[in-house]
């Protein structure tokens, strides 16, 4: 649907990061972990690398 309507696709983990890019939530990593408590599937590596990504920030 969103390349039909010419849309950039980002996904649920792309949305959180941008989101919290701009402020919008405090960190993307909670928000992660409680996801993935609810069954979505984040891999391991990648919820580390966001992790890190704001701890540095």
């Amino acid at each position: 649907m969103a390349e039909r309507l010419g849309l950039r696709f980002i996904g649920t983990i792309g949305l959180l990061r941008q989101a919290r890019w701009q402020g919008l939530v405090p960190a993307a990593y909670p928000l992660l972990v409680e996801l993935r408590r609810r069954g979505f599937w984040v891999g391991d590596s990648l919820l580390e690398e966001i992790r890190r990504d704001e701890e540095r920030e």
